[in-house]
């Protein structure tokens, strides 16, 4: 289920991603939760989504900020910070690539 999320048109809606991809520190992190080196794991993702891990973690994350922004859970410093980003500007950008408006004004809609 979540892979086929991962794959969603870039608007700004958004469905709740998978608790435990989230949890996973990076690629080397999620490869041995699957039981795959890194670069199978790789192989196989760009083979159904056609991202590598690094882009499936990174959008989810997005999705689960997303998420928060809407339930009003904290400002956008504190979101950013709690989904895994310790940038703030490379959060923002990020979320704009994926949805298309700002953290802030997609908090607003």
């Amino acid at each position: 289920m979540w892979l086929a999320q991962a794959n969603q048109p870039k608007h700004c809606t958004t469905s709740s991603p998978e608790p435990r991809l989230l949890a996973a520190d990076g690629e080397e992190e999620l490869a041995k939760a699957v039981n795959m080196s890194s670069a199978q794991l790789n192989r196989k993702l760009g083979a159904l989504i056609d991202q590598p891990a690094s882009h499936l973690i990174r959008s989810m994350r997005l999705q689960r900020a997303a998420d928060l922004l809407q339930q009003n859970a904290g400002n956008v410093a504190e979101i950013a910070y709690q989904v895994g980003f310790n940038d703030q500007a490379h959060f923002a950008r990020s979320f704009k690539k994926q949805f298309g408006c700002a953290p802030s004004e997609f908090r607003r809609r």
